[in-house]
């Protein structure tokens, strides 16, 4: 769950704006720390990760809180090589809370962690999955920052949710599962699946109002160009074309090679890219290592 964002799918100026000040990261560090153990109180203790510029705060056992710390560090390492390849300019800060203390930052009883962009505050009472997701928006947030651009849901959302399947070995980032499946099959089965072009145009209002489907289908349109070798041009062709269309439809088209017509072909609610990818689940699973 990505935090500050409109929902009327326009830029929010002030948080693409932020990132322009220099800032005293070791300072900022200090804080971040002060501030924070100042409000949640004892049993928290504070650790920096200075060369990623990542804040932890935590209440953990210490054999769990270095376990995240690993996982992060990995994850931030990988990612500096496949897709998020600008350093991170803001300390992003990592909240590991009590449960207690979780239900008072997160009302929420359903969502089990949240990054923020006003604040770059990511806090999670998962140590894997949901944990991976919300890190992958802070990562993904300073690159849109780093090149003032502000992604649209099914962008943000869907490589959140790819990514969040995934593990680092060797270096790489390998995806392990095809969670949501059973989702586009049911819409697919039922011709509710929403078609591409619809996706893409979708306001996050209106992308969250048909969360599970959305989430699931964004996700597996990721999978598809990750699945021909080509997530890293899709991402950087949107990024190169954002000022002539943020809805990503002329990113695919450039990056498939093919007007989306024929990328697409709407029959009844039913999508050729979700059906192409149904055919290709069956392959052997490359890692994330497009060039």
């Amino acid at each position: 769950m990505n935090a500050g964002d409109r929902t009327d799918g326009t830029p929010n100026q002030s948080v693409v704006l932020q990132s322009k000040k220099k800032v005293d990261l070791g300072a900022e560090a200090a804080a971040i720390i002060k501030t924070t153990l100042g409000r949640l109180g004892e049993g928290y203790k504070a650790e920096v990760d200075a060369r990623r510029h990542i804040v932890y705060v935590s209440a953990v056992d210490a054999k769990a809180f270095s376990r995240v710390m690993r996982l992060l560090a990995a994850h931030y390492d990988a990612q500096q090589q496949l897709l998020f390849t600008e350093p991170v300019r803001r300390n992003v800060t990592v909240i590991l809370p009590t449960l207690q203390d979780y239900r008072k930052l997160v009302p929420n009883a359903k969502v089990h962690g949240i990054y923020s962009k006003r604040n770059r505050m990511l806090v999670s009472i998962s140590f894997s999955n949901v944990l991976i997701h919300e890190f992958i928006h802070a990562l993904h947030h300073n690159d849109q920052i780093s090149m003032n651009q502000e992604h649209p849901t099914w962008i943000v959302e869907g490589l959140a949710m790819l990514f969040q399947g995934s593990r680092v070995k060797n270096g790489k980032l390998e995806i392990l599962t095809h969670a949501g499946l059973s989702v586009i099959q049911e819409a697919l089965k039922k011709e509710k699946a929403h078609s591409l072009a619809h996706l893409c145009a979708m306001t996050p209002r209106a992308f969250m109002r048909d969360a599970r489907l959305c989430y699931s289908q964004a996700r597996y349109v990721m999978l598809y160009l990750h699945r021909l070798g080509k997530l890293r041009r899709f991402y950087e062709t949107y990024k190169f074309s954002y000022a002539v269309d943020r809805t990503g439809i002329k990113a695919l088209v450039d990056t498939l090679g093919k007007p989306l017509e024929e990328i697409e072909v709407i029959r009844g609610g039913r999508t050729t890219v979700i059906k192409q990818l149904l055919g290709l689940m069956g392959k052997h699973r490359p890692k994330l290592s497009e060039s």
